[in-house]
Parts: structure tokens; sequence; C-alpha cells
């Protein structure tokens, strides 16, 4: 009886001829005890635990020697306990139609060895896939047919392996018997299947490791440029694997994915035998298929013909053979251009060739589409004078991070904004003489005289002031103007920049503060002496002193002549009241006689005042 399976398992197969170092090698990975010859690997089509305890597979491997004998394994997925045994049929085409017409059945006890009678043959009625109708054991010669270990053919040895395909946490560990016999003594026939049997061979078999039972169609997928996944469509296909292919397609095709890992990766498909199938790819964007191609196992030339789009046809299906079609494909590159852009609006003078340009570790130039394999990736920039702000925009991220797909066009803008400068300018005003000033009555400047990079640009406040984000580098002449007479100012001082008596330069993103400070002057008193001789008199201005001169005290307020705007006298008048010609002749000259008034004083003041004398 023929029982579908519903499930597609891990398939691995390993190519012989010019792939045999390889095969042997991924061989020695999977198994522990590393099998001789480079097997053909099929892993049980409807996947793991399938089946339930002894009765589930998990692979079969095949091998054929150049030395006339056929070399295969196969694995149960668990051991047995008590009296019960594992019970497993090889089964054999010997005609090409894909039924039964050699079968060589293995019994393997629960210590994990061999039974004494085991392996046995026999010829079938050559009238099932699945089993060995009307059986007739066979007697084989010495050197006909022999079991054991997989690693050295020990009849009486240990079968358990670590060989399981699947990883799986229920059993670990296979039990794996292999077989050499002689081709002849089977009638030169081909492995087309291993199922497990719950008594033998005419009973309904519980597991086999291929559905269809026949040949076996194996995709293999190779690429270049970088790994990917792949979906084919096959038909005809009636063993239930797969997914049902797109509307449209007929109903016997079925859908099969598969992902390279290292630039390879394929899939096994059980085939009836003499089939004639079609595959095609569906070819993912970004990807370029060449022409694929078939080969029957031990035929030489192609099998099946490439319509130069996806598809091949034709392609014929060998009981007991791998018919082999290789599709590869070349991932195309992306595009992306990265341009670089410089803003100077503030006095910088960088150009785009200050600046380095990469996309990931590859130095690339800007405004140049440069191709890249399709991936992930960070575009960024280094160099560039100091003073700058950088964004990126475009296709990427503001990190510069950025995935592209194959074939695909992507344009990224790194942006360099040159910083303005900032400037502060502050007013300070000292009114210890009796000033009333305040520092907006002063209006500060800074001008540029670097029109090359700052142009006519004039900062300028009462009171001071402070720059914008359009204040641009340069060197600017610091002043003031305005605010009362009265007022000494003192010089610059700058916190920042690079200052030069009062000029300050500025380079952009750097900043500064400057300050002014006006002090008020204290006021002067300037008495001047008049001689008038009109009427016989002969004296002369150094001949009298004023008695401001004398007792500077004598001014009307009893205030000395140096005085500030707290005094008392504030509010009347200062006069100096000066001697007749009776004065005391002195010997210094007093034509002049300044002292020191506050600013207010000074107001209150006439400039001068003049003594008269005149002789009478």
């Amino acid at each position: 009886m023929h029982r579908l399976k519903g499930k597609t398992g891990f398939l691995l197969t390993i190519a012989l001829g010019v792939l045999v170092g390889l095969a042997s090698a991924m061989v020695m990975l999977v198994f522990a005890d590393t099998p001789p010859p480079p097997y053909y690997i099929v892993n049980d089509l409807n996947g793991a635990n399938d089946e339930p305890g002894q009765k589930d597979l998990t692979r079969m491997g095949r091998y054929d020697d150049p030395a006339g004998y056929l070399d295969i394994f196969w694995s149960w997925d668990e051991g047995t306990t008590g009296g019960n045994t594992l019970d497993a049929c090889a089964l054999f085409d010997s005609d090409g139609d894909g039924n039964v017409n050699y079968a060589i059945c293995g019994t393997v006890g629960s210590d994990f060895k061999q039974t004494a009678t085991s392996p046995k043959a026999f010829s079938c009625d050559d009238s099932d896939k699945f089993h060995c109708l009307t059986p007739i054991a066979l007697t084989p010669l010495a050197g006909d047919l022999a079991g054991g270990t997989l690693a050295g053919l020990v009849a009486d040895g240990s079968l358990l392996t670590n060989t399981d395909p699947f990883n799986s946490d229920i059993a670990p560990n296979d039990v794996t018997l292999r077989v050499r016999v002689k081709k002849s003594f089977l009638g030169n026939s081909v492995l087309t299947n291993v199922c497990t049997y719950p008594a033998n061979t005419n009973s309904d078999y519980s597991d086999c490791v291929s559905n269809e039972g026949g040949g076996f169609l194996n995709i293999v997928k190779n690429t270049s440029g970088g790994d990917g996944s792949f979906t084919f469509k096959a038909n005809p296909v009636t063993d239930g694997t797969g997914s049902a292919c797109p509307q449209g397609d007929p109903s016997s095709c079925r859908s099969y994915s598969l992902t390279t890992v290292g630039g390879t990766g394929s899939q096994i498909i059980g085939a009836a035998a003499n089939a004639v199938m079609s595959l095609s790819e569906v070819v993912p964007a970004g990807w370029v298929l060449s022409p694929a191609s078939c080969v029957v196992e031990g035929q030489q030339g192609t099998a099946g013909s490439f319509d130069g789009v996806s598809t091949v046809s034709g392609i014929p299906v060998v009981s007991g053979k791998f018919t082999t079609c290789t599709f590869t494909n070349a991932k195309q590159p992306a595009k992306l251009t990265v341009t670089k852009v410089v803003t100077n609006d503030n006095g910088g003078s960088a150009v785009v060739s200050n600046f380095t340009l990469k996309v990931g570790d590859t130095v690339v130039t800007s405004g140049v589409q440069t191709q890249i394999p399709a991936g992930d990736y960070v575009v960024s920039e280094t160099g560039g004078p100091s003073g700058y702000v950088g964004s990126i925009g475009g296709a990427c991220a503001a990190n510069g991070s950025i995935h592209t797909e194959p074939g695909e066009t992507y344009a990224c803008t790194i942006t360099n904004n040159d910083v303005a400068p900032s400037l502060v300018l502050t007013k300070g005003v000292v009114n210890d003489n009796g000033g009333t000033a305040s520092g907006t009555d002063f209006t500060l400047s800074a001008t540029c005289t670097t029109a090359s990079t700052c142009g006519l640009d004039i900062l300028s406040g009462a009171g001071g002031t402070s720059s914008n984000g359009a204040f641009k580098a340069g060197t600017y002449a610091l002043s003031e103007s305005g605010g009362p007479s009265g007022y000494t100012a003192s010089a610059w001082t700058c916190t920042g920049g690079v200052q030069n008596g009062s000029n300050i330069t500025l380079g952009i993103g750097q900043s500064a503060s400057c300050s002014i400070t006006n002090n008020d002057q204290q006021g002067t008193l300037i008495v001047k002496k008049v001689v008038i001789n009109d009427n016989g008199g002969t004296k002369k201005a150094t001949d009298l002193r004023s008695r401001s001169e004398a007792t500077p005290q004598l001014l009307s307020c009893r205030t000395p002549i140096h005085f500030t705007a707290r005094t008392h006298c504030r509010e009347m008048p200062v006069r100096i009241r000066s001697q007749n010609l009776r004065s005391r002749v002195t010997q210094q000259p007093t034509t002049t006689a300044p002292t020191s008034f506050s600013p207010t004083a000074r107001r209150r003041l006439a400039p001068s005042r003049t003594m008269i004398n005149q002789a009478h």
C-alpha cells in the first residue's frame, strides 16, 4: 500500500566526481564515525520524527564503488528495548521502471548490533515501488554481501552513531547499518528507497526515506556576490512535498524554497521513475540567472532544455538515479551615490575636497555612483576643518546607516555647514564722582575689517549686544559712540577669540565676550587773577594772592576747593573773594589755580572765576 507523506525534510546531496574532496569533508562534519566513501545522502523527506519510535528513519546514503560494489547505509532515529528489533529494507530497481526487483533487509537488536542473520537479500516480483512482493531469499557467495558498522563495516560492532541530521532532542543519536553488496549479485540494480516494516517486506511499510520511490531530482543553487533565498517550481510532483504553486500553475506543480550558505545550497525531490519534469526558478529582483542545465547521474551531456529565462523543461528522471539541475545566479550590486555639500554662510572656507567620504571602509568620490555588494553599510566622512557641523540625509538614516538591495539605486547627501561664531559686547559704567550715565547711553559696535569673510557686517547695540546665527567669522574693530561728556573709557577687554587692541578675530565656531567700562571724571575749577592799574597802581598778578589760595576754606560754604557733589554747597554759587590793594604780596604766581571738582559741581560752576583787583 503506497502512502504519501505530507512534510518536506532537510535535504543534503553530496556529489561525486570533482566534488569528492568537498563531499568527504562534508560527511566528516556530519558523521562522528567517518564513512570511507563519499555518499549521496538523502534525508527523510518527511522530516524529523514523522513516525514514532523504532519505525522512524532519518536518512539513507549510496555510493557506487568503481570496484563493482554498491555501498549503502540507512539510519533509524531511535533504538529499541527488550526483545524488539529494528527492521528495514533497502529497495532496488534493476529494469528502470521504479518497481522493486531486489531488497536487502537488516535487523538490529536492543544491543545496537545487527542480528546473526542480518543482512538478508531477496528477489522481488517487480510489481510495487514500496514492497518486495513475492520475495525469494538469495544465498550470497563470499564477498557478495556484508553488513556492519558505518566506519569499518564491523559485523558485530555497535551501530550507534550521532548522525541525526535533524538534531532532534527526542533521539539525538541514530542507529546506522551499512551494507556493501556486489552489483552483479543484484543484477546491477540501483537503490530507490529504504523503508521500515513492522513484520516483513509484504507488510505495510511504516516510514520510507523517499516518498515517490524511483528517482531523485536534485536542485543545486550556486550564487556569486553573496547568499540569498530562492524559490523553485517543479512539475509534476505527486509525493505531496513542497507547497502549492501560485494560481495559474498546474495543480501538479509544487513550490520549494532553499537558501544558499557560502554560495551554494541544494534541495532533493523524490521523483517518479521515468517522469519528465520541468523546473523553473522565480528569479529574485537584483539577481541575474545564468543558463541552467541538468545532468542525469552516470550519463554524459545535459538533459532537458533551458528556455533562456528561468525554466528547464524535458528533464528525465531515471529510477534510482539523481538528476541534478544547477542554477547559478549572480547577485547584482547596489548602486550608491554619496554627495558632499559644504555651506559657507558664516565665513567658512572649506571645500568638498577637504573631506573624505566612505561607504563602509570604501572611499568614494562625491557625486560619483559606486557599485557595492548589496547589504548593510554606514556612510561616513573623515577630515575637514573644525568649525563645521555635519548632517546626513537622502536614503541614509541620520546616523549614516543604509540597507541596500541587489540592483537597486540609492543616493545619500552629507552636508557640512560652518558654525556661526559668537560675539557678546558688554558695557560697564562707573559713577563714583557724581555721574548719572547708564550703559544704554553708549552704543557699542563691532565692524568687520576683513571683507573676504564678513563683508561690511556691523554688530551694534545700545548698552551692548550679542550676535546671532547670521554672524560671520573674521576680524572686527570694536568701538563705542554716544554717551555724556565727562567720562573716561577703558581699553577693550576680550575673553575668547584673538584680541589685538580694539580688534577681535573670530573663526567659525569660536566665541568671544568683549567689554569696555566708562568712569565719570572729577570736575576742574580755574581761578584767574586780574590786576587793573588804571588809577596809578603798580601791582602785578604775581604780587597778590587770593584768599582761596591762602585759605581755601574761606569759600562761603566753608568747604575745601576739592569737593564732590555730596557737599551742601551744591545749591549756592561759588564765589572766591579777593584781597584789595592792601593784600599781602606773595612770591607765588597765581594767574591760574586749577582745582579738581566733580562733574556735577563743574556743571554748577562757571568755567572760571576772575578775581579783579582795582587800584583806588
